[in-house]
């Protein structure tokens, strides 16, 4: 019964989590690089971000300073991999040439 309560509740708080970090990646991504990348490339995005951090938590979450450090330039990371930043080609990142110009821009 115990077991089942602890699955639940870390259930639930894996869905609250990937809902919330879906939202704010979708609505990062629209706001810093201005293109619809959709929803669905966030939610993976925010899936592969937790993995990365509940998995360099553990190896080495443990340290001070270091080990929160080293889990949140993980989830910056996999961030980066999915999105292009400031200065890299769209095509780095996978999504179509076209799709960072800003309508405003384009002719």
């Amino acid at each position: 019964m115990i077991l089942q309560a602890e699955a639940t509740g870390s259930l639930t708080v894996l869905l609250v989590s990937l809902i919330i970090g879906t939202a704010a990646i979708y609505a990062g991504a629209r706001l810093i690089i201005d293109a619809d990348t959709g929803i669905g490339r966030a939610a993976v995005t925010a899936l592969l971000g937790a993995l990365a951090w509940a998995l360099v938590s553990f190896f080495v979450g443990w340290i001070p300073f270091l080990g929160p450090l080293l889990t949140l330039v993980a989830w910056i990371g996999v961030i980066n991999w999915q999105y292009p930043g400031p200065g890299r080609p769209p095509q780095a990142s996978g999504l179509s040439p076209g799709s960072c110009r800003s309508p405003r821009l384009s002719r």
